[in-house]
Parts: C-alpha cells; sequence; structure tokens
C-alpha cells in the first residue's frame, strides 16, 4: 500500500482539465456525455498497463482501462498487487477491471483500488480459456443472480 501512496492521489474529489473537460473522481460517467465522442482505450491482455496507457493519452485518450486483473491474486499478494497494477497522476480518469470468482472478492479489491482508480469494471464476457478453469465471474454473464449478488455487494462495500 505505501507503493501507491507515493503518488500523492488526494482520493474523491480530486479534479483536472483533461481535453478541455474537468475530470474528478466522482465524474467518469460524465464523460458520456451525449454528442461528445468519447475516445476509451479498452482492456487489452497484456497490453494495457501504464507505459501504453501514458502513450495512448498523449494521443487525448478520454479514458483508459487496464488489463483484466485477478481480484483473487490482487487482494492476497503484495507482490501481484505491484505487478498487475502500476499508475501515475497522469494517468486519469483510469477503470480498473477484475475478474473475480465471486462478489466479495470483486468488492473487497475494489476496496482496495478505490483510491487509485476512477472505476471498477467486472469483466463478464472475456472468452480466455483460463477464466473457465478458474470459474471467474466473467462465465457467468446471463445469471442474474450472480449479478445481483456482485452489484449488492459492491454497494455495501461502498456505503
Amino acid at each position: 500500500e505505501k507503493r501507491y501512496q507515493r503518488w500523492g492521489f488526494e482520493g474523491a474529489g480530486n479534479s483536472r482539465i483533461m481535453n478541455g473537460w474537468r475530470v474528478t473522481q466522482d465524474s467518469v460517467v460524465d464523460l458520456f456525455e451525449p454528442g461528445r465522442l468519447l475516445k476509451v482505450c479498452a482492456p487489452m491482455v497484456r497490453h494495457s498497463k501504464l507505459p501504453f496507457r501514458t502513450l495512448v493519452r498523449k494521443y487525448e485518450c478520454d479514458l483508459a482501462y487496464t488489463p483484466m486483473i485477478i481480484s483473487k491474486s490482487f487482494i492476497e499478494s503484495p507482490k501481484a498487487r505491484d505487478v498487475e497494477f502500476t499508475t501515475s497522476e497522469g494517468d486519469r480518469p483510469l477503470v480498473v477491471q477484475f475478474a473475480a470468482s465471486n462478489a466479495k472478492e470483486f468488492a473487497d479489491a475494489s476496496e482496495l483500488i478505490a483510491p487509485f482508480a476512477d472505476a471498477v469494471d467486472l469483466n463478464c464476457g472475456c472468452p480466455q480459456r483460463y477464466v473457465y478453469l478458474f470459474h471467474l465471474l466473467s462465465q457467468c454473464l446471463n445469471s442474474d443472480l450472480v449479478n445481483k449478488s456482485v452489484v449488492t455487494s459492491l454497494i455495501y462495500v461502498i456505503n
């Protein structure tokens, strides 16, 4: 956790001007304004790490995602956190994408990452074979019960 603190983010309410738009940690949804062309760098396996995100932001990317991070590893291992997630002050707004095998893992990983990201995303459609082998929620896209459980757990953590 000390590694993340060195960037000096102030948490919620932190704002800056980006491509002529005021962006705050609370306003990722505000980027999706009707009539505005939004440039998003979607998550790409092994390519959406900080150096690539830094490059696409030089070309006026409005919103960038991390590669999919396995929430269980992220929660349990400081080494996994250091390897899987890096950011910098200019790497905002940022969406961190997780793959989780249950709602609690997703909520716990989201809570850990909250001070350093503007939003979290649960990968619900990854075709990679290991997603099925590890029974990650990405394979349960059509399960209303799973989706309700994930949302309920995340709301509990946020409140």
